[in-house]
């Protein structure tokens, strides 16, 4: 989004600048600087902010898969406990 200033400037016709004095176009050279600033101060908060919530997720889906890791070499460990029992009443009916 263009700040206003950017786009009240844009919006005028060289003449319409000509006609302005240069305290005037100073005036608004530095409310665009300062329009400009100012939107990037909230990009990078926004920037930081998805980065802070990245962060989180990446986290979680790390948590997730040492889960996953667990679960499995307990199912994989219920599963040789079980053939074995099978092998031992095979062995013993």
């Amino acid at each position: 989004m263009a700040s206003p200033a950017i786009s009240a400037i844009s919006k005028m016709s060289n003449d319409e600048l000509h006609r302005l004095g240069v305290d005037e176009l100073i005036h608004l050279l530095r409310k665009s600087e300062q329009d400009r600033l100012q939107l990037l101060a909230e990009h990078n908060n926004l920037m930081k902010d998805v980065n802070r919530k990245m962060q989180v997720l990446f986290r979680v889906s790390l948590c997730i898969k040492f889960l996953e890791r667990a679960l499995s070499f307990q199912l994989y460990s219920w599963h040789v406990l079980d053939s074995e029992n099978d092998k031992c009443l095979f062995l013993v009916g």
